[in-house]
């Protein structure tokens, strides 16, 4: 197993993006956070990451941390963002096992995941929230937050396709445990891959075909198997250049909430073209 990064200490730096799906603020101090929250202007389901994460947590899971335990979750989290391109590097197509075992991390604390009753999707603005990425990484990472709103997910990821075309990188997660996928290999053998290339958007349930049992696999979350799973890729024409994948750990998900998340990859594939990003598939290095 390849050695875990060790980034230069980031627990000071208190700079957080917040989303709710609708907006996308930041970066502002976390005590600005829970300001919001008392005055009831940002929601307790709203999504934050830190500046130097590349994963999305839910508010009402970091509110109640200490100090203390908010410095060492925020390390760690970066540690796991930082390994992105060395994993992507060595074409792990498996996570390597947490640090520490999960429930003595930091970043494992938290409230209970909610259990919604409605299929009713949330109202989204995955065009107003894109405007607001500086980079491809941004708008991926926003993906993410936009389409776990939309949808009511519990647990997401985003892969993004290499420079070659034969593989993905898992570049964006939401959800505990799930910064153990960033930088996994996904190769050609892997029937989302291929799903997704084809175009096919996937709703899945158990039992399920082959695409449903790997999306099963890859969003478990804490040996606990999804009720629901869904794939939706994103592609300019014939080209793909992501997918996101989204676990519902209580129900299956509705074919509208999965029509919300084929609006949020229409606004990604819409930014990457007026931006120009779509040659930094070749250029970034660890998509090479």
């Amino acid at each position: 197993m390849l050695p875990r990064l060790k980034p230069r200490d980031c627990s000071q730096r208190d700079e957080w993006f917040v989303t709710n799906g609708v907006v996308a603020e930041g970066p502002v101090p976390f005590d600005a956070v829970l300001r919001g929250m008392a005055g009831n202007r940002i929601s307790r389901a709203s999504l934050l990451r830190h500046v130097t994460w590349s994963v999305w947590r839910r508010i009402d899971e970091l509110e109640t941390l200490t100090l203390a335990e908010r410095a060492a979750l925020i390390v760690e989290l970066a540690s796991w963002s930082a390994g992105i391109a060395q994993r992507a590097c060595a074409r792990l197509s498996e996570p390597p096992p947490p640090a520490s075992a999960p429930q003595q991390c930091a970043s494992s604390t938290s409230a209970e995941i909610t259990r919604r009753s409605s299929v009713r999707p949330a109202a989204v603005n995955p065009v107003g929230v894109m405007s607001q990425s500086r980079s491809l990484d941004e708008a991926l990472l926003l993906t993410l937050s936009t389409s776990i709103m939309a949808a009511s997910a519990h647990l997401g990821l985003v892969c993004r396709v290499t420079g070659d075309g034969q593989g993905a990188i898992t570049v964006a997660a939401q959800g505990q445990s799930m910064e153990a996928w960033l930088g996994c290999y996904i190769g050609s053998d892997d029937p989302t891959l291929e799903a997704a290339r084809r175009g096919r958007t996937i709703l899945g349930e158990n039992p399920g075909g082959p695409v449903t049992q790997r999306l099963m696999l890859r969003l478990g979350h804490n040996n606990m198997e999804p009720l629901g799973v869904a794939m939706v890729p994103v592609r300019r024409g014939e080209t793909l250049l992501a997918w996101i994948e989204l676990a519902q750990l209580w129900r299956p998900f509705s074919a509208r909430e999965l029509g919300r998340v084929e609006d949020v990859a229409d606004a990604l594939v819409e930014r990457v073209v007026v931006q120009g990003w779509l040659d930094q598939r070749e250029t970034s290095p660890e998509l090479a």
